[in-house]
C-alpha cells in the first residue's frame, strides 16, 4: 500500500478550482485551513497528481474518526494499509503527499492569513405558505 498511489487527472481546471479541490482534500485529513488561489493565473489547466494511497487512507480514517466512527487500520505487511507508528507520527493527517504533489505542479502552498468570503446562516425558520 505504501508504494501505491492514487492517480488523479483533471482537464480544464482553474486555479480557483484547484484551490477548492486541495481544501477538500486537506479537510478530509482533519485540517481546517482553506487553500486560497493567490497565483493570479487565469485560464484552465490540465492537472495530474499522484497521492500516496496510504496517505489517502490516513486522511479518510481521520475524517471518519471526526464523525465518531472508529476504523482500525491493518498492520503493515497485511496488504491493506500501513499503520506503522513511524508513518502515523511523521504526518498524522496524511497530507504530506498532497503538499509534494502540488510542488511537482510548480506551485507552492504557503500558510498565511487572507480574507475569505464566507456565508454564515445563524437562524432559519420555515415560513408557512398558503395552499
Amino acid at each position: 500500500m505504501q508504494s501505491q498511489t492514487w492517480h488523479m487527472e483533471a482537464s480544464s481546471v482553474t486555479m480557483e478550482g484547484l484551490a477548492d479541490m486541495l481544501t477538500n482534500m486537506l479537510r478530509m485529513g482533519g485540517g481546517s485551513n482553506q487553500v486560497v488561489d493567490m497565483t493570479g493565473l487565469k485560464g484552465s489547466y490540465q492537472i495530474v497528481m499522484d497521492i500516496s494511497l496510504a496517505d489517502a487512507m490516513v486522511m479518510a480514517k481521520s475524517q471518519l474518526q471526526e464523525l465518531g466512527v472508529n476504523v482500525p487500520m491493518a498492520h503493515a505487511g497485511s496488504g491493506t494499509a500501513d499503520a506503522s507508528p513511524a508513518a502515523a507520527a511523521s504526518d498524522p493527517s496524511g497530507a504530506s503527499t498532497v503538499y509534494s504533489s502540488v510542488q511537482k505542479l510548480g506551485l507552492k502552498l504557503e500558510q498565511r492569513k487572507a480574507k475569505v468570503e464566507q456565508l454564515i446562516v445563524d437562524h432559519i425558520e420555515k415560513t408557512p405558505t398558503e395552499n
